[in-house]
């Protein structure tokens, strides 16, 4: 049952204290606002209380076996989020899609490799920039 607790400032980043009471165990977790939300936190919780309960049931079990995600968490992390399925207009092209995309965003992130990232627009640049020079060395098509 959630404790409030009297401390205005955390002195960790995130503490969890377990304590034994008539063999049950009493637990608090602060942390700190500033790096925290509260949906994180009971996330968070939420991982520690299933690794807790596999913990219970499966005594035998080798840690790296148990799941820090409920079968419904799984469920919509596997197949809800990623039903992303969409219809594109069968006359569009490729380079006609990413281009509306560079018109729709075009200081979004596209592409990140290591330290650097380039815009929809700087990729969009890049492209044509290339697409240019291989056309002036006579690259078209079936070449």
């Amino acid at each position: 049952r959630p404790v409030e607790l009297s401390h205005p400032v955390t002195k960790f980043d995130l503490t969890l204290n377990i304590v034994e009471v008539n063999q049950s165990l009493h637990m608090t977790l602060e942390y700190s606002r500033a790096l925290f939300n509260a949906s994180t936190v009971e996330r968070l919780l939420s991982h520690f209380v299933q690794l807790l309960t596999q913990i219970t049931e499966r005594t035998d079990a080798s840690i790296a076996s148990l799941q820090l995600i409920t079968p419904e968490e799984k469920q919509l992390l596997l197949y809800a989020f990623n039903d992303t399925v969409a219809d594109y207009p069968r006359e569009a092209t490729i380079h006609g899609l990413f281009e509306a995309q560079v018109e729709k965003t075009p200081n979004a992130v596209a592409v990140v490799y290591e330290d650097r990232q380039l815009t929809y627009a700087e990729l969009n640049a890049r492209a044509n920039q290339l697409a240019w020079t291989l056309r002036e060395q006579g690259v078209g098509p079936d070449r």
